[in-house]
């Protein structure tokens, strides 16, 4: 499962440029997990964090699994 940005977001044009011309996402999955448990941390009443750290954590789980 990945996750692709809304084509109309600024994240979503920079996603479709990447595909495009052959680059990749310079996050690594776990950073990206690391940096939502900090803003999950510091926004307790933030949901919409909360459910990006879920994802997140899926995601970093399934790929371990595939490794």
């Amino acid at each position: 499962m990945d996750v692709v940005p809304a084509k109309n977001s600024v994240a979503g044009r920079g996603f479709e440029h990447r595909q495009m011309h052959g680059g990749v996402n310079v996050i690594p999955l776990q950073a990206l997990v690391d940096n939502l448990t900090y803003r999950v941390q510091s926004e307790p009443l933030n949901d919409q964090a909360r459910g990006d750290l879920a994802r997140g954590i899926d995601l970093l789980n399934a790929n371990k699994a595939r490794v």
